[in-house]
């Protein structure tokens, strides 16, 4: 994972689970600490399963600031920066915008469909990517809609989410750079997002993945991690 990311990933990790009270939980009641106060439920009670979600949830934010904290620890040596949150990014293209986007709205015939998570993504070079976003920890939405006329409405492959630095961006998958009528095909896929101000290499990040027989795993996880330290402010 890239430094900035890393770091920015960490500190939203910690501000979340600052968020979420303290819960200690026994056989048949939990004890929940917020407000300054200590709170006693039956786990079985409604506010006990209430509760417990959150108990569940902080369990798994945890989780995951450990893994990346032993990461960091391991590889930079030094404490990470401070991040004051929420980081509010100026960009039309932020949290609320990937959350009014709906995925899956292409509704041209998949000819040779393969299935992830209930998705039927059209290649396997999409849906090897969804795996990896996941992985990353990356939220991310498939075939949204994007209107560029009253004509013409295109279906990025993905839209990808830093909610950390309030900042999503469109991730299209090419294969074959060095082909030369391929080279057009991707001027031509790039066209509307230029037409209605969306920048290529800003709002539009391509990445490569020639064929599903030669796909290599780690070459795409390096190229989505660099458009996430890519979307990510400078942190000092």
């Amino acid at each position: 994972m890239y430094r900035n990311y890393h770091a920015l990933r960490l500190g939203w990790l910690k501000n979340e689970i600052d968020k979420l009270p303290l819960i200690y939980m026994g056989d048949e009641t939990m004890y929940v600490y917020f407000g300054g106060k200590r709170h006693r439920y039956y786990i079985h009670s409604w506010n006990g399963q209430k509760w417990y979600d959150v108990a569940m949830k902080r369990s798994e934010l945890q989780k995951e600031y450990d893994r990346l904290k032993k990461e960091w620890d391991s590889t930079y040596k030094i404490k990470p920066p401070e991040v004051n949150f929420p980081i509010v990014g100026k960009n039309r293209m932020n949290n609320d915008y990937y959350d009014s986007r709906e995925e899956c709205k292409n509704d041209k015939i998949i000819r040779h469909p393969t299935y992830y998570k209930g998705i039927a993504f059209r290649s396997k070079n999409e849906q090897m990517a969804a795996i990896i976003l996941d992985e990353m920890g990356i939220e991310y939405k498939y075939e949204t809609e994007l209107k560029i006329s009253d004509f013409l409405t295109i279906h990025p492959d993905f839209l990808i989410d830093s909610r950390a630095a309030d900042r999503c961006v469109y991730m299209e998958i090419f294969g074959a750079p060095d082909d030369p009528d391929y080279k057009e095909t991707m001027k031509t896929r790039l066209r509307p997002y230029i037409s209605v101000g969306l920048r290529p290499g800003a709002d539009v990040m391509m990445v490569y993945a020639p064929t599903s027989h030669s796909f290599d795993v780690e070459e795409l996880r390096k190229q989505i991690g660099l458009i996430m330290e890519n979307i990510t402010p400078d942190l000092k």
